[in-house]
């Protein structure tokens, strides 16, 4: 039986499912003499398959140690997930963030190394509102 990395197989899932697929086709690749065994990975949609990268499987003995998990910024985070409420709430808190960084920009009581940094930060929360307001205008909620 092959191992395999949750984090690599999420990615590949996620980065599908923001690309607007719904359903995977996922095979798994034999082993042979250069190649590990691995999962390569279909989305489908009417009238077309879309290949994505394959994830290669791992071989651990039974007395290695599990490397820890390592992760740039950037790098998608799965460890946390948040139901559709939270994130239509943390959508009303950036842009609530937003209208208060305009107040404080237009205080003249407020320090410069203070307006500074909120105009650093504007501009990764603006970034970060338009992320979450194509999102939340993409889904449709369900009848409770």
């Amino acid at each position: 039986m092959a191992i395999y990395k949750i984090r690599e197989l999420q990615d590949i899932l996620c980065e599908m499912a923001e690309d607007g697929y719904l359903y995977a086709e996922i095979a798994e690749l034999d082993a042979d003499d250069e190649n590990p065994a691995s999962l390569s990975f279909d989305a489908i949609a009417p009238y077309e398959s879309v290949s994505y990268d394959c994830v290669d499987s791992y071989d651990l003995a039974p007395d290695d140690e599990l490397s820890p998990v390592t992760f740039k910024p950037n790098d998608r985070c799965h460890e946390i997930g948040f139901t559709y409420e939270e994130i239509g709430t943390i959508h009303h808190a950036v842009r609530n963030v937003l209208e208060y960084f305009k107040v404080l920009e237009k205080d003249p009581k407020c320090p410069k190394d203070v307006k500074r940094d909120i105009k650093a930060h504007s501009v990764k929360c603006r970034n970060l509102q338009a992320k979450l307001f194509k999102f939340l205008n993409q889904i449709v909620p369900k009848e409770q």
